[in-house]
């Protein structure tokens, strides 16, 4: 079998961390033959939780590195694991998942003859974690379109996490782009060059991980306006696929009613994104309803960061029909 690293970029999660290189550890002793030429590679991308000490405390099957950076981005950290890989293959692990057994074989095989495949596994939520109605439903139907076919055409499909390809043909296209800080898109836009450039992206359901993140409302509208500014980053280097890939008509009614509110201020519709987030508690506790209101908080902090960047882009991002 070819050589593999495992590469983990890590910020400001400690217990998520060691939970998962312990769990790496485990399954590799359990498993010494399949778990044979496989390393990992930590990037600690300018945590100061400890984490560093913490794996340094680790004794376990498998050699790890790890490296201190300068807080740069998700994208810089998987870079810069990408560089430190020794592996003919590198499999990209987000801290806060865990595999299930047999995982590594199916990435391992997926390139013991095809030197052009990435493969993508789901990310299936842990089943203590809880997760609010509108981010479970995100969840569940990315993994059934993924599943819909065992290989991934669309670059809006693919993701980064629990990802296996060739180091050489992953350095061939660039890595990530790193002009992508904060939250989303970076792997939409690896992606699309992967497979402009002749990659067959391949989904395995059956290589699975537990994801142990645990999002709350207020994150959840913090990602989503660092993802409405890097959706501005994504069109500016991609204008190309503006027209197949916005909506081409309002995707929800809280899109509609942002339209048509006509705010272009940032700083109006992260309030408006406040407020509703606010006021949807209360009336879900009393009413059972409000996920319209809360779907409203996230899709104004989505406009607020494309308004951030680029306030001509709001109707086209939000759907309005041409």
């Amino acid at each position: 079998m070819k050589s593999l690293t495992i590469a983990i970029a890590s910020y400001q999660r400690k217990d998520d961390l060691v939970r998962l290189v312990r769990a790496l550890n485990q399954l590799a002793q359990a498993s010494p033959r399949s778990w044979a030429g496989v390393d990992v590679v930590v990037v600690l991308d300018g945590s100061t939780d400890g984490s560093e000490e913490a794996l340094d405390g680790l004794r376990g099957e498998l050699p790890v590195s790890v490296i201190w950076q300068e807080n740069s981005g998700l994208a810089a950290a998987r870079n810069a694991g990408l560089r430190a890989a020794t592996g003919e293959i590198v499999w990209f692990l987000d801290d806060d998942l865990v595999p299930l057994p047999g995982v590594i074989e199916l990435h391992r095989a997926a390139h013991e003859v095809n030197e052009q495949v990435m493969l993508l596994g789901p990310c299936h939520l842990a089943p203590e974690i809880e997760l609010f109605d509108l981010a479970r439903q995100y969840w569940e139907r990315q993994t059934e379109l993924r599943s819909q076919s065992d290989r991934i055409t669309r670059f809006d499909l693919i993701s980064v996490a629990n990802s296996s390809l060739p180091a050489s043909l992953m350095r061939s296209v660039g890595g990530l782009d790193e002009q992508f800080v904060g939250y989303g898109l970076e792997d939409y836009e690896f992606g699309l060059r992967l497979l402009r450039a002749g990659t067959i992206v391949r989904f395995e359901p059956d290589a699975a991980c537990w994801h142990y993140s645990v999002v709350d409302q207020h994150l959840s509208r913090l990602r989503r306006r660092e993802e409405g500014r890097n959706m501005v980053r994504f069109l500016r280097m991609h204008p190309e696929v503006a027209g197949t890939y916005l909506p081409s008509t309002y995707p929800s009614r809280s899109m509609r009613v942002l339209d048509r509110l006509g705010v272009r201020s940032p700083t109006a519709l992260a309030a408006i994104s406040k407020l509703a987030a606010f006021a949807a508690d209360p009336i879900i506790r009393l009413s059972g309803r409000g996920q319209e209101v809360r779907a409203l908080s996230y899709d104004a902090s989505y406009a607020a960061g494309v308004a951030d960047l680029d306030r001509s882009l709001l109707p086209r991002v939000l759907g309005r029909p041409a």
